[in-house]
């Protein structure tokens, strides 16, 4: 599955596909199966480093002490605060008219309260791609190669840059996670 914009009188929407083969016409064809939201872009504000974000000098020790799922939400709410998102409470953050809601893995126009997607690094912050990371669960039988690739994949299509040296350690414990399992 992947998402695909289209465009509607000047303005885009974003829709989870996946390709279909249709054996008659021997041909693939995308299947959109659900409607993610209208596409916002937002830009970046401010260059801070994780770190500091953070207010942790040692970032190994942060990883190993954490749980998966804080990492992830601090790895979110640090891109949402590089992009000039302010933190409302301990999971909501906001910027304009737009909300990003990390408890309940949600992003919404505040006024509308519809659905979005807001376009970070050429990505897509949406409530699948949040719940999508957030949850992250590799497919069984795969490879350590394989369930890295994944898991930079799922920071990839939420538009979340993770500096190379904390995606290493990051990988590593849901490896452990994985073994231990």
């Amino acid at each position: 599955m992947f998402i695909r914009t289209k465009k509607i009188k000047n303005q885009e929407y974003a829709y989870l596909v996946s390709n279909v083969w249709k054996k008659r016409k021997k041909a693939s064809r995308q299947k959109v199966s659900r409607y993610l939201g209208k596409i916002y872009k937002i830009n970046t504000a401010n260059s801070s480093s994780l770190e500091d974000f953070l207010k942790s000098s040692d970032m190994q020790d942060y990883i190993e002490k954490t749980k998966f799922e804080k990492i992830i939400k601090d790895l979110i709410k640090f891109e949402l605060f590089k992009h000039n998102f302010q933190k409302y409470t301990k999971n909501i953050w906001l910027l304009n008219k737009f909300k990003v809601n990390l408890k309940n893995k949600t992003v919404e126009d505040i006024k509308t309260k519809k659905r979005i997607c807001l376009e970070i690094n050429n990505n897509f912050l949406c409530n699948y791609t949040i719940s999508k990371l957030i949850n992250f669960k590799p497919k069984r039988n795969l490879t350590n190669l394989q369930i890295g690739k994944e898991l930079a994949n799922a920071f990839e299509s939420t538009g979340i840059i993770v500096p190379r040296g904390v995606f290493v350690i990051v990988a590593k414990k849901v490896l452990d996670k994985i073994k231990k399992s």
